[in-house]
């Protein structure tokens, strides 16, 4: 099992299986560098490909939309868990390009800027890219920030 940095739990709501950023390294209101590593032995590799098996297109995606989540949680809402904030909900990708593969065992390098905020819309840039600084995928998308429908998060110990 893959650690997961604390700062990470204590912030985001998303939970493994559905976690795929691994620890911080970085972050300021206008951007946030996270890191992220899949070993072999990750459910999706078993059916995306199996003999070829890479990184699924739409987790990358999330990967980047869960980095900017913390950005706008440490930044911008640090008391969304007191005013049961749901951060950084993904409202629209505008665009996602693909240079490259992402496969077992890679560590990902996930870096996200802020474009522009309006009120309670955030609009990102994101890549991610391996070690060696080549270029997996790039995306630009909004997110937004709801208050939670159900009065109450569930709360687990970090």
């Amino acid at each position: 099992m893959k650690t997961i940095d604390p700062i990470i739990l204590k912030e985001l709501h998303h939970r493994p299986p559905h976690l795929y950023i691994d620890s911080l390294v970085e972050s300021s209101p206008e951007r946030i560098m996270m890191l992220s590593c899949f070993d072999d032995e990750t459910p999706f590799f078993q059916g995306h490909f199996p003999g070829a098996p890479i990184v699924p297109g739409s987790i990358m995606c999330e990967m980047t939309t869960q980095a900017a989540g913390l950005l706008i949680a440490l930044h911008f809402h640090p008391d969304h868990r007191e005013k049961k904030m749901a951060v950084g909900v993904l409202r629209r990708y505008h665009t996602a390009k693909f240079a490259s593969f992402l496969r077992p065992n890679e560590k990902a390098i996930i870096k996200v800027g802020l474009i522009e905020r309006v009120e309670e819309l955030f609009r990102f840039k994101g890549r991610i890219e391996r070690e060696d600084g080549s270029v997996v995928m790039f995306n630009e998308f909004t997110l937004t920030n709801l208050i939670s429908p159900w009065g109450e998060w569930i709360e687990e110990s970090v």
